[in-house]
């Protein structure tokens, strides 16, 4: 039996890892994130007298048993960051972040015995001393290298790719998203922790939730990010502005004491964009001159519409329309149901890092 059971629950570890039934919570994903180990507790769907075919339960006889530190037909799934990597690798994820700007790279140029010495530079150096101090007008040319005299090959230019960049998730936490706010922040926490984990220390993540007013939060304190709740109304124009004068230098309101001015020029702007796009914003034409001026500065821009089936065809498929009639090749706007299953969540991962 006992054999038969840790054989059942090998199987179905291997049921796991392939299907993907493990399910993160936003908070789980963001524990994870911050280097802890999340213990999930799954429950088995067999009976372990029976040999699992992986095609669904069976109905046997028993209540089963505990085994390798499971609860009572449960079964106890570590998950940190090596893991969770290694699941969203199985997804097949295509991002791909570009170098927009090269930028160069010194190296020494070194010789088994160091630093490589550059005679042709400490022969002029010492001749020009040597004329400095009247020493070749009295004994003519002769090598009397000095210590002073020395010169060295001391670097090397090499063009490589500018691999820095800035990565702005831009969350609408008004009334209408309360029942999007789950979704949204899986997928923003998953992305997030995709990006640490692929370019660490190379993308700066920032933090914008808007209504219609928008504010940077502290990336010390994102979890206010994920979890601010709001009745207000959806303006999208106060959240684009406040991105755009992050770029050009201008005063935007923040929570962060480092909001340093971001160089698009120079650095590769990602923004994703999660709204349920129902914007109430007044100034429609003002939003889509901003969109103009700010899109082409932008590396990608990602754009998430969440709903029920009913509002993904109404009053949010205005904004939708809009965004996508822009033809801009640097703008991927995808809509997803509210279903927060991994089937839908690998999938919409997939069109928008596409």
């Amino acid at each position: 039996m006992t054999s038969e059971l840790g054989d059942a629950e090998d199987k179905y570890r291997r049921k796991i890892d392939e299907e993907d039934d493990l399910i993160l919570s936003s908070q789980d994903i963001r524990d994870i994130n911050d280097g802890k180990t999340v213990i999930k507790e799954i429950p088995i769907k067999f009976n372990p007298q029976i040999s699992y075919s992986g095609l669904g339960g069976g109905v046997g006889a028993g209540e089963g048993g505990k085994g390798h530190g499971e609860s009572k037909n449960k079964l106890r799934i570590s998950v940190d960051a090596i893991k969770l990597r290694q699941m969203m690798e199985n997804w097949g994820l295509d991002f791909t972040k570009p170098g927009k700007k090269n930028k160069k790279l010194y190296t020494l140029i070194t010789t088994e015995n160091g630093i490589q010495e550059n005679q042709e530079k400490t022969i002029e150096a010492m001749l020009e001393r040597q004329f400095a101090t009247g020493y070749f007008e009295k004994n003519g040319f002769k090598i009397d290298v000095r210590d002073e005299d020395l010169r060295y090959y001391l670097i090397e230019e090499k063009t490589i790719p500018n691999l820095s960049a800035t990565f702005i998730i831009i969350r609408d936490v008004s009334g209408s998203m309360q029942q999007y706010s789950e979704f949204s922040a899986t997928l923003a926490s998953l992305i997030e922790f995709w990006l640490r984990q692929k370019y660490e220390n190379m993308v700066t993540i920032r933090y914008v939730a808007h209504t219609d007013t928008a504010i940077e939060f502290d990336p010390r304190r994102r979890e206010d990010f994920f979890k601010i709740a709001s009745d207000g109304g959806t303006a999208f124009k106060p959240a684009y502005e406040l991105v755009n004068n992050m770029l050009e230098g201008k005063p935007y309101d923040s929570q962060n004491p480092y909001k340093e001015t971001i160089d698009y020029n120079s650095e590769d702007v990602f923004i994703l964009h999660i709204t349920d796009g129902e914007n109430m914003d007044n100034d429609k034409d003002g939003l889509n001159s901003l969109m103009k001026i700010l899109f082409p500065k932008l590396t990608k821009v990602f754009y998430l519409e969440v709903g029920d089936k009913a509002s993904l065809n109404s009053y949010s498929d205005t904004f939708y329309q809009t965004i996508t009639s822009l033809n801009y090749e640097n703008v991927k706007a995808v809509k997803s149901s509210n279903d927060i299953s991994y089937s839908n969540v690998k999938k919409v991962l997939d069109k928008l890092l596409s």
